[in-house]
């Protein structure tokens, strides 16, 4: 069978119904058709190859005998043949713009405007001046050029683009109306080609290679434009949110259309965060299930009826035999105990300590407030030496033979100077076993600080009155900055990493000042506090890979503060703190057989009425304190 391109052969095929063309590659220009159209002559199947009515006019325009328009020949085909195909092929347009481009330093009238005797000429001088060349394309041609689709002349048959959808897993999208088939394949997807046409009934199709401007003359400048390439990237913006807009959100997932447009972007004049450009904003809340307060299954209205653990991703996970230490406010000792019932074993839980301390908890005298004190703990137990705030240089005398130890929680009683001595030791003892422990958990409690000028470092608790009323300048007040914070914690971090723990939690207690030493109303300055707190956690949680922000502060804050604040309206209850660390074990924890848990203890669906849950919960914080006051063990 005889394949069909010159007027000669469209004359013929017209005025003999003994020939036929059974494939029209109708398609857009630098699209790799002609290499569809010579597959299809290859394959031994009647075709013709055009890309729009004007083109097939001025292509035949000689020809007085031929007397069928575009539309005409294709209805007679169809008629003699029975049934006839037109196929399209849709390219990404900014890929499609720069091989017409190229196409058109062949031609003569571009060699001649720019005043090139020949097309080698042209060469050698945009090869040294190729910045030029780029120029001319971002100007001229960016824009303006490649802006038609062969495929919306299809109208005329019945097919309608902005009426179909691409089939993704078919690659190709196809129409069929009074025995005339539509085919539209993505040149994205030229690989797939053979596949693709042998499943619509093209058996032995191959695809001939083809007009690549890489292996024409002008391949060597192609390379060299495609690597000094600077696009201006609002006339990036132009060609995908102007006129292809809606067909490349036909042709493209929005995942592909935004992995494209990226693409571009790192070729324009202007580098953005890709990751922040609208369109990926986009489709990053589409894809966020937790992304709306109000609306939607999963909306945080819903879930904060009772007690939630806000979704969080951790980029770690633990088996059953590994150790926890948890260092920081008194919240600390919640996530302890609340880890411990739930048959974690955490090493923080166990102190030995010189005498009682005035504590519900043994080992509470260790609450560290600050990010400063918490530096200093994890530095005394994990850097052996002598550390300027492990001596009895740090200790305040009250009077003769008795002393208060600023780095320890407040409300202890004066001891003698022999038992803070053994206490310090302790106290190094004690953070020393952050050494051999898997994961350390970090609760920030605070900014407002009190920092001790003569050592040089911070301590857990404001000075004695006696002690600054004879020391007046020994001790200042301040309030930590976001910065401040970060830079105490990401020396901790670093520490932890150095001695092989590289599996970090870091939250924001949500245990409220009692006090401030501020101007301001303790409400605000509580606000505040949390609030850079909280800031710092986050950059913290972004700028390193081993820590991870576990959101305890916001299942409390957030949830019904009848059942995640115990009466005085400061502490979290043991119930919330228990449902809050269950759902933190199932998310890290690895069971014995290797497999993850995968539950997550979701938001209370209790069929108790609301006023006796409150009681409940009432109930368990009574109780709780009442064994941890005769310290008998939860486990």
């Amino acid at each position: 069978m005889k394949n069909l391109l010159s007027k000669e052969s469209l004359r013929q095929a017209c005025l003999n119904s003994s020939m036929s063309i059974e494939v029209f590659i109708y398609s857009s220009g630098k699209t790799a058709s002609t290499s569809l159209y010579n597959s299809f002559c290859n394959l031994g199947v009647g075709s013709i190859h055009v890309h729009s009515q004007n083109y097939f006019e001025s292509t035949n325009k000689k020809d007085k005998s031929l007397e069928l328009n575009l539309e005409e020949l294709i209805y007679y085909c169809r008629d003699i043949q029975g049934k006839v195909v037109l196929i399209d092929v849709f390219r990404e347009p900014i890929s499609r713009k720069i091989s017409s481009f190229f196409q058109r330093l062949e031609n003569l009238d571009f060699i001649k405007e720019y005043n090139f005797s020949s097309q080698a000429e042209l060469v050698d001088y945009f090869t040294e001046n190729i910045k030029e060349l780029v120029e001319i394309f971002n100007e001229k041609y960016l824009v303006w050029i490649e802006n038609y689709y062969s495929f919306n002349e299809y109208g005329k048959f019945g097919f309608d683009i902005n009426k179909s959808k691409f089939n993704f897993d078919k690659k190709s999208l196809f129409f069929s109306k009074d025995n005339i088939d539509f085919i539209v394949v993505r040149f994205d997807d030229i690989k797939y080609w053979e596949d693709i046409f042998r499943g619509y009934g093209f058996s032995g199709f191959r695809l001939s290679s083809e007009n690549r401007t890489q292996e024409k003359s002008l391949g060597s400048l192609h390379k060299l434009f495609m690597k000094n390439l600077v696009l201006h990237k609002h006339k990036v913006d132009q060609v995908y949110f102007g006129v292809h807009d809606k067909y490349l959100n036909i042709f493209y997932s929005d995942k592909e259309l935004y992995k494209n447009y990226e693409f571009w972007l790192n070729f324009t004049t202007k580098k953005i965060d890709v990751e922040n450009t609208a369109g990926s904003v986009f489709f990053r809340s589409k894809s966020n299930h937790y992304s709306r307060y109000s609306s939607g299954e999963k909306c945080a209205k819903n879930r904060l009826k009772s007690i939630t653990v806000p979704h969080s991703s951790l980029n770690f996970q633990i088996n059953e035999e590994a150790k926890i230490f948890a260092i920081g406010s008194c919240f600390a000792r919640n996530i302890e105990e609340a880890l411990s019932s739930n048959g974690v074993d955490v090493e923080s839980l166990e102190l030995k300590f010189p005498y009682t301390p005035n504590s519900s908890r043994q080992n509470g005298i260790m609450n560290k407030y600050n990010a400063g004190v918490i530096n200093q703990s994890i530095k005394a137990g994990l850097i052996r030496g002598n550390h300027r705030f492990n001596s009895i240089k740090r200790l305040m005398k009250i009077d003769e033979g008795n002393f208060l130890d600023p780095f320890f929680k407040p409300g202890e009683s004066p001891k003698s100077l022999v038992v803070c001595e053994e206490a310090i030791a302790k106290e190094v003892d004690y953070f020393s076993k952050i050494s051999y422990c898997d994961v350390v958990f970090i609760t920030l409690g605070m900014i407002e600080v009190w920092y001790d000028n003569l050592l040089s470092c911070y301590i857990n608790q404001p000075p004695h009155p006696r002690v600054a009323r004879e020391y007046p300048t020994r001790y200042s007040f301040f309030r930590m900055s976001v910065e401040d914070v970060y830079n105490e914690i990401s020396e901790s971090i670093n520490i932890l990493s150095k001695n092989g723990i590289n599996n970090i939690i870091i939250t924001t207690s949500p245990v409220a000042l009692n006090r401030t030493f501020t101007n301001d109303d303790v409400i605000n300055a509580n606000c505040y506090s949390k609030s850079v707190l909280r800031v710092a956690c986050e950059k913290l949680s972004q700028d390193f890979d081993i820590v991870d922000y576990f959101p305890s502060y916001e299942a409390i804050i957030y949830g019904d503060r009848n059942l995640t604040l115990q009466s005085d309206f400061s502490h979290a209850s043991d119930y919330a703190v228990n449902k809050i660390i269950s759902t933190f074990v199932s998310r890290i924890l690895i069971k014995e057989d290797g497999r993850d848990d995968g539950s997550e203890v979701r938001e209370s669906s209790t069929e108790i009425p609301d006023n006796e849950l409150y009681e409940l919960r009432k109930m368990i914080d009574r109780y709780k304190n009442i064994l941890v006051r005769n310290n008998i063990s939860l486990k």
